[in-house]
Formats: C-alpha cells, structure tokens, sequence
C-alpha cells in the first residue's frame, strides 16, 4: 500500500546516515514524493541519496517518482536476462528515419496524454498531476511583468509550444522564459528551450537546457532521447545508446527510444540487437489504441508505426 511505503521510505531517510543512499527497484517507488531524497541517475540505475549532501538549492526541488512499468500489461519489462543491449540479445532492427532537427519535426508528445497505458500514465504524471499551475508569482516594474500580468507558466508554456510548432523559435525561448520568471523550477520551460537550440542546431545550448530540465526532473526520459539524438546527429553512438538505454531504464514502455536503439544497432550491422530492439517495440504499439499519435516517428500513428516496424523486420529476418 502507498501508505506505507511512504512511511518505510521515510524510515529509511531517518537511519541513513547524512548523504547515505537507498537503493531500491524504480517502480518499488512509483508515486512516492520523496522530498526527502535526491535521484542519482547512472547509465543502467537509479539510486536515492539522502539530502544532507545535495547543494541547499536543490532541495527545494519536490522529487516524484514516476511510473516504469506494470508486470502485467502488454508492455513487457526487461528481465535481467534481456537488458537492453546486452550480448543475449536477439531482436531487433531498423530504418525508422530518426527525427531531424534541421526540419523542425521534433515535437512535444502532448496527444499521447489521452492514454491510459503506462506511457500515457508517466505523462499525465508530467503535464497534468505536477501542473505548472498555482506557483505563479507577481512580478513588478518589468515590461514583461505588465504582458503577463494574469498570465500563469502553464499559459506560457501553451503559448511557447505553439510559437515552437510554427517555428517562431525566438518567441517560444521568450515565453518559456517568461515562464521560468514565474517559475524557476519549470521542466517545461527547460526542456522546450532545449527543443529548440536542438532544432536551430545550437547543441550545446540544448545539452545545457536539457541538464537544467534534469535538476527539476531527475527521472524524465525526454531530456535522455533528445540527448541521444543530439549525439547521433553528432556521431557520438555510444553516447546515444547509453541514453536511450537509461530511457527505457526509466520508462519500459517508452517505445521512440526502442526505435532509435534499433536504427543506431542497425546502421552498426548489429542485426540481433535491432530485431531485438524492434521486437520490443511491436509489443508496446500493440497495447496502444490504433490511432495513438506516435509524434517523434512524424505525426504517425501507433498503427501506422507498427506497420512500418514490421516491415523493417520483414526485411531483416529475409537478409
């Protein structure tokens, strides 16, 4: 019961000695505020550790746990016996195009909330049940202050991602950072400020939002994957390939980082990985409704992307 796993992990921060750590499954955790701990996030692991060691600022970061994984659902979890990339591995592939940031196709994955999978769980955790709503704060003597007067940073950031979708990519940073005057700790804000030094080309710029979104967020997937892209597009694979791995460490049913590990495996010659990887990814696209928008795969469907994956496999099974 919840209940009690709070008052466990509570337990736990009262013995531990100062900056000690708990180390304990991911979804052993799911849902527990545990403003008591600060996420350790390693390329394969998380662990807790107590507070007394992180800087004083970052502990006024409200720390949630989010969902990995349901044992019993159509998204299978990975067994120790099937890590991701490990050398059992036998499935696997793929052609998937990746995601272009020179085109401006890289979305925000906001229809996916409507889904009442594990995925679409861990969103609504994100966007709905941690709102950006509430904490606004009146801000004086500034023009922008006057402009956004009634303005909250959820209103912001709506405006922001819709300046991001016509790629108005000035106007997006400014609301988003009109947001964070708002609100400092505001992973919105961080991330989509991210998306767009990604999409302008501005890397570096991106690799610095997406590490000021993970303060706010330690257990976000979605700075990892745009991480991965940004170091695909840079050559760096192995760099890539452990961020999409700590993506599905997170979040087992994230399906976009199965697809990208299957392309990078693929375009390595590493055939059993990629149908493995591709595998994977057929088996969570068949527990979404037919017409979930898969965004990061170009506005498809969850449908048409599993058409597409078995196609690719097709293919790589006939070599």
């Amino acid at each position: 019961e919840p209940q009690y796993i709070s008052l466990v992990l509570k337990k736990f921060a009262n013995t531990l000695r100062p900056g000690g750590y708990l180390i304990t499954g991911h979804a052993e955790v799911y849902g527990q505020i545990m403003n008591e701990f600060q996420a350790k996030i390693f390329p394969e692991s998380v662990v807790y550790q107590r507070r007394d060691a992180v800087p004083e600022e970052c502990c006024q970061i409200e720390s949630r746990v989010g969902r990995v994984g349901e044992p019993n659902s159509a998204f299978r979890e990975l067994g120790k016996a099937e890590t991701v990339g490990d050398e059992s591995g036998e499935l696997l592939a793929g052609e998937t195009r990746p995601v272009s940031f020179a085109n401006g196709n890289f979305p925000d994955l906001t229809p996916l909330l409507t889904v009442t999978n594990p995925l679409g769980k861990m969103l609504r955790a994100r966007y709905l049940e941690d709102g950006l709503a509430g904490n606004a704060v009146s801000v004086s003597q500034t023009i922008i202050a006057e402009n956004a007067r009634n303005q909250t940073p959820k209103m912001l950031i709506l405006e922001a991602k819709k300046s991001f979708k016509n790629k108005d990519y000035a106007e997006a940073i400014n609301k988003a950072q009109d947001a964070i005057k708002l609100q400092e700790n505001n992973f919105d804000a961080y991330y989509l400020i991210a998306q767009v030094h990604a999409n302008s080309g501005n890397y570096s710029q991106a690799i610095e939002y997406c590490k000021r979104a993970r303060k706010v967020d330690p257990g976000s997937v979605f700075t990892d994957y745009l991480q991965a892209h940004i170091a695909e597009e840079q050559g760096e694979l192995e760099i890539a390939k452990n961020l999409l791995k700590r993506s599905i460490y997170l979040c087992p049913s994230f399906v976009s980082a199965y697809l990208e590990l299957g392309h990078i495996y693929h375009k390595e010659g590493q055939v059993k990985r990629a149908i493995k990887m591709y595998n994977s990814s057929c088996e969570i696209l068949k527990g979404l409704p037919p017409n979930t928008p898969i965004e990061p795969q170009g506005k498809m469907t969850a449908s048409q992307v599993l058409m597409d994956v078995k196609q690719i496999l097709l293919r790589l099974y006939t070599k």
